[in-house]
């Protein structure tokens, strides 16, 4: 039966804790009683209570003298500090029956093959090899039935070898040395040789033992082939999860609440330019490197409940080396919590994002900016059409004032009225070549402008618009800056900038006017253009007045955008167009209550101020015959009488198909035609190859109440000389005419 048991010593008296079992175990069973202890300790325990899964088998004295055979199995061990107390069940197996017999004692054993195999049973039941050797001979003395069954000798073969013959030649050396030495418990691993030549991995533990004045080996050998393959397989996943790191680049971390212990895989610290381990693996380091303006981001992993544990992501940015900030995307798992639900362990990795980022900003600024072009695209059919429309009242009307002039010159009251309509017809026609500019951005009269002259010569007018108390400063120098584009677009932009200006400031405010060269290092890429390395005039309008929030700032561009209670929303709109189409950008940076400062940048001409500019010949003779091609009736009739005054024999053409008859048929020569590029029957594009055919060196000078770009540019890269932009004065109608005649004369 099996029941619990009572280690008692010699003298009958209660096994003191502490007190070696020695003390009350047959003398030739010490040596077993202790190897069995250690093994059962070293093999299967640890320094703490556990649970031991071995079976022991000595011979113990319970009462006076008397000695009984006794097993424990599934014991408790308990280190006391000074050696180990055995705890478990025992049960009586030398007569079977239920209880011990003080008065029967067992015959020593005479030898110590006698000895063994007393133990023959048990050890036979071992599924670990066990090999008995002589210290002096070397030779082994005894192994278990496992023994022979795990590497196939038997048992008088193996009587016949020594330990390193089980061994491979690379380590019989070191097997050699080992079996000279004393050995105390040690573990070794090495590999053992099968009789068939199977390198098996052990663990080997060995102890000396005394039998009969006799000095023994005692080993009892492992098979660690089943812990080297999941070592080996520990292995190959760590390398795996440390090469599938390297290669998508993440670093892995490890952080323990509860101890504080945090880990930093090599790639935490290559990942922000610094050598690995560099710093503290810490949590304090993780802080610290943390942006300020997201620790606010970052969900405290202690504020997370078991409701909420799980994985989580997290975007941040961390200070590199070099200073830069990196964002970061976290990824976590909590995988360890209390009875609370409070974490204590959690893992995750940290993957750089910042070109991501980088990409993002950019996505949203292309799509800003396609938005924009949207937008833009819009309004510009609708502002092109009817600035057309209305260039072509406008050049009917300036053209009739033009006649009107010529009559009317003795008439000085008619006169002034007259002066009264064309300067208010100007002002419309500039307003339509505003329209114009912000619906295509055509540079429609290409200037060289100095941006000293030009910004003295607009400062007294804007002046006469500012408020009582205001002051425009001009801090411009006369350092040669010059830029090519339209005086009246440029004129505009400056305008719309310092009004806008005007409007923010108190009374006493002040707006300073400044330019330098700049010099792009590199394609500049604002939130809605890019423009070409190189030099360029900055002109900067800065104010102090109340400034701009920042969402104001990203929307000021924007068409129909405005704060005003009556503003339209597109003087700054059109202001970017412009200064786009002159292959420039603006940039605006403001402050809340500190004022703002918008920049315009235009490329720089190659040539100085002090360059003269060649003015084309105004007195060449005007005489010939000008092939007018215009759809609209009163312009047709007011710009054949312009031309007709102008020393010109006119062939009026309504429409495509009538022009290109006249060229071909007429017989006289023809001088110059005027193309205007909106036609009832046929495009423009298609007339004029037309009468080209015919008359090869005819000169085409076309007309249109739209801008420069499009179907106009489509013309004069198919050859024609010049353009003409409505409504256009009897002045400006000559000064071209004479340009386009005077090439290729002489």
């Amino acid at each position: 039966m099996i029941r619990p048991f009572w280690i008692r010593s010699n003298t009958a008296k209660p096994l003191s804790i502490g007190q070696p079992t020695s003390d009350c175990t047959h003398r030739s069973d010490c040596g077993w009683s202790l190897i069995a202890g250690g093994l059962a300790l070293l093999l299967f325990g640890s320094l703490s209570e556990l649970l031991v899964h071995y079976i022991m088998k000595f011979n113990i004295a319970v009462y006076d003298s008397a000695a009984y055979f006794i097993f424990i199995k599934y014991g408790l061990m308990h280190w006391i500090g000074t050696g180990v107390i055995i705890l478990g069940m025992r049960k009586w197996i030398m007569t079977g029956d239920n209880g011990p017999r003080p008065q029967q004692s067992l015959p020593a054993p005479r030898t110590i093959v006698e000895k063994y195999d007393n133990y023959r049973d048990m050890l036979d039941n071992i599924s670990d090899p066990i090999f008995l050797y002589d210290k002096a001979t070397k030779f082994f003395v005894k192994c278990n039935k496992a023994a022979v069954d795990r590497y196939g000798y038997s048992s008088a073969e193996i009587k016949q070898m020594r330990p390193w013959d089980l061994h491979p030649e690379e380590e019989k050396a070191l097997v050699q040395k080992n079996a000279a030495s004393d050995i105390r418990h040690n573990p070794y691993y090495y590999t053992h040789l099968t009789k068939t030549g199977v390198r098996i991995p052990v663990e080997v533990y060995t102890n000396s033992i005394q039998l009969d004045g006799r000095h023994l080996w005692l080993s009892i050998t492992h098979d660690q082939t089943r812990f080297r393959d999941i070592e080996n397989s520990l292995v190959r996943s760590e390398e795996r999860l440390r090469l599938t790191l390297e290669a998508v680049n993440d670093a892995l971390w490890d952080y323990n609440m509860r101890t504080g212990e945090v880990y930093f895989s090599p790639n935490y610290y290559t990942m922000l330019g610094y050598e690995p381990y560099e710093l503290p693996p810490s949590d304090e380091t993780f802080k610290r490197l943390l942006h300020p303006d997201d620790v606010k981001k970052i969900v405290s992993p202690n504020n997370r409940t078991g409701e909420k544990l799980g994985k989580w992501e997290s975007e941040f940015r961390m200070k590199s080396k070099s200073g830069e900030w990196l964002w970061i995307l976290s990824r976590g798992n909590i995988i360890e919590i209390d009875t609370d639900g409070r974490p204590l362990r959690q893992v995750g990795t940290h993957t750089d994002i910042t070109e991501r980022k980088k990409q993002e900003k950019e996505r949203l600024r292309l799509k800003n900016q396609l938005e924009q072009a949207c937008k833009l695209e819009s309004v510009a059919t609708l502002a092109g059409g009817i600035a057309h429309q209305y260039n072509n009242v406008l050049s009917g009307i300036s053209g009739h004032l033009e006649l009107m002039k010529m009559k009317s010159s003795e008439n000085e009251n008619l006169c002034k009225h007259i002066r009264q309509i064309d300067e208010l017809s100007q002002r419309m026609a500039q307003l339509t070549r505003q329209l114009m500019s912000y619906a295509k951005g055509g540079k429609h009269t290409v200037k060289s402008i100095s941006v000293f002259e030009f910004v003295s010569a607009i400062t007294p007018s804007v002046k006469k618009q500012m408020k009582p108390g205001m002051d425009l400063i001009n801090r411009i120098e006369k350092d040669g800056l010059m830029i090519k584009g339209d005086p009246v677009q440029i004129e505009s932009v400056l305008t719309a900038i310092i009004t806008n200006a005007c409007e923010s400031i108190q009374a006493n405010g002040r707006i300073v006017v400044r330019a330098e060269k700049y010099d792009a290092p590199e394609v500049v890429v604002g939130e809605l253009d890019a423009a070409a390395s190189g030099p360029y005039a900055k002109i900067s309008v800065e104010d102090n007045g109340c400034g701009m929030e920042g969402d104001i700032q990203q929307r000021v561009m924007e068409p129909f955008f405005t704060t005003k209670f009556q503003g339209r929303g597109m003087g700054m709109a059109a202001a970017h167009s412009i200064v786009k189409d002159h292959n420039g950008w603006i940039d605006i940076s403001s402050e809340i209550g500190q004022g703002t400062i918008v920049n315009v940048y235009m490329p720089l001409e190659n040539r100085t101020m002090n360059e003269s500019v060649a003015d084309p010949d105004t007195a060449l003779a005007r005489k010939g015959t000008v092939l007018l091609i215009e759809d609209d009736l009163v312009v047709m009739d007011v710009s054949k009488t312009l031309l007709e005054a102008l020393g010109f024999n006119v062939l009026p053409a309504p429409t495509g198909s009538e022009a290109s008859t006249i060229a071909q048929s007429h017989q006289g020569d023809i001088d110059l035609a005027i193309l205007d590029v909106v036609l009832p029957d046929m495009e423009a594009l298609d007339v004029y190859p037309t009468i080209k055919k015919a008359r090869p060196s005819l000169k085409v000078l076309v007309c249109s109440g739209y801008s420069s770009e499009g179907p106009v540019q489509d013309i004069l890269d198919a050859g024609a000389e010049d353009f003409i932009q409505k409504p256009f004065t009897m002045t400006a109608l000559s000064s071209k005419i004479d340009q386009v005649l005077l090439r290729g004369a002489g």
